[in-house]
């Protein structure tokens, strides 16, 4: 089990602690500013200045400061404590998206952007400044930049750190460390930090859920996938049509056929009946082969929902497929059908299920013909003679009387009248 160092206020080393205490100087008041950092800051205010004149969207500002500034020529003119200097003072004079503005210029050199201090003092300004959304927009960068350096476990201590120093954290920025931990398959970090997000107030959304599911089916770990798609819907959390491609692929390589039929009811049951299909879909391309239980299961959610349509789309694949539709089967939707007064429809359904106990009849099928027959009765007592006689025949051949008995108790009708035709 992975510790959670960050618990722990000793885990802190004494570097880091007055990296804090050095931190805050810069946020509370604008230092000395020597000549390049004056010369950086002039250029980041004229080019921002420049870029506010032509109302170009804030989004283009950090590429419109590189094309006056560009970083491959300069690289050499900043030492990491001037950069977070010229950031700071940005920040106290000039404000956070002009801060922000040099932060991306300067992220793109790796001496900046894995010196975890300038994020760090970054983040203190935005936060002196009331720009939360901000500074987890900050938090975002260094988790990512440290993770492809393998510093992923350091950069998620100093978020929480940072939380413990009063940022707000956002559920986007640990999702962001979530889906971090999960592309280089860091499984026990992505579980403690989704504990960890419970326990800090920060809910977790569909995203976190979504995270890991995908990351346990890339690794084909279809047991904790399983785990963690049964939570998220057990919440009510829709799945999109990506994760619900990956899922059915994998729960059908891995053969776990029922799991996968699970979650199409499930989904059905809490209304995104159109990603429902479409994992169904994507199970049938993937060489999903269904059964009588299994489309016995398809066509009564599809008649739940009242999804005639989509109920006799799949009786249609489950003929052609060579699987004969059982009593229960067809009484699901006669009943479907009758419920939207669809009588046409239904009385076919009729037709086609006494066809299938004749045929049973005279295969002398006589028990399965039986569960059929009383099925139907359930239905109607309307029994035409040449299928009571093919069944009655079929019975006294077999010498099993006590059925004829009970088939003719069930078709006379409330006033003693006979129901046949």
């Amino acid at each position: 089990m992975l510790i959670r160092l960050w618990k722990y206020p000793g885990f802190f080393t004494k570097p880091i602690v007055q990296s804090f205490l050095f931190v805050r100087p810069f946020c509370q008041s604008s230092p000395n500013l020597n000549s390049v950092v004056q010369t950086i800051t002039s250029l980041v205010q004229e080019s921002y200045n420049q870029q506010q004149q032509q109302r170009a969207h804030f989004s283009f500002w950090p590429a419109f400061f590189k094309r006056n500034f560009p970083v491959e020529e300069n690289s050499d003119l900043l030492t990491p404590e001037e950069a977070i200097t010229v950031a700071a003072s940005l920040a106290n004079t000039d404000g956070s998206m002009v801060a922000l503005g040099f932060f991306y210029w300067a992220i793109e050199l790796p001496k900046f952007r894995h010196f975890m201090r300038f994020y760090l003092v970054l983040v203190m300004c935005l936060m002196k400044n009331g720009n939360s959304e901000r500074a987890n927009e900050v938090m975002h960068c260094m988790v990512r930049n440290f993770g492809e350096v393998g510093l992923l476990k350091e950069a998620v201590d100093m978020v929480f750190e940072m939380q413990n120093q009063g940022l707000v954290l956002s559920v986007h920025t640990l999702n962001c460390v979530l889906n971090v931990a999960l592309e280089i398959s860091w499984l026990d970090l992505a579980e403690n930090v989704f504990d960890e997000m419970c326990k800090r107030g920060v809910s977790p959304n569909s995203c976190s859920f979504e995270s890991m599911v995908v990351g346990y089916c890339r690794l084909k770990r279809v047991m904790e996938a399983d785990r963690w798609l049964v939570a998220m819907l057990e919440r009510g959390y829709l799945v999109d049509n990506a994760t619900c491609t990956l899922v059915m692929d994998v729960f059908c390589e891995t053969d776990c056929i029922n799991r996968a039929l699970w979650i199409f009811g499930t989904l059905c049951d809490i209304g995104d009946a159109r990603n429902a299909y479409k994992l169904l879909k994507t199970g049938f391309e993937s060489g999903f082969s269904a059964d009588l239980v299994t489309y016995t299961v398809l066509i009564s959610e599809s008649c739940k929902r009242a999804d005639l349509r989509q109920a006799l789309a799949f009786l249609t694949k489950m003929v052609k497929s060579g699987i004969m539709p059982d009593v229960h089967v067809y009484t699901t939707l006669i009943s479907a059908f009758c419920k939207e007064n669809r009588m046409c429809e239904s009385e076919k359904l009729f037709d086609d299920a006494f066809l299938k106990l004749g045929k049973l009849c005279s295969e002398k099928k006589v028990d399965i013909a039986a569960m059929f027959f009383d099925k139907l009765l359930e239905k109607t007592h309307n029994v035409d003679r040449v299928t009571l006689a093919a069944f009655m025949r079929a019975c006294y051949d077999s010498n099993n009387y006590a059925l004829v008995s009970n088939v003719s108790e069930k078709i006379i009708g409330q006033n003693g009248e006979s129901g046949t035709e």
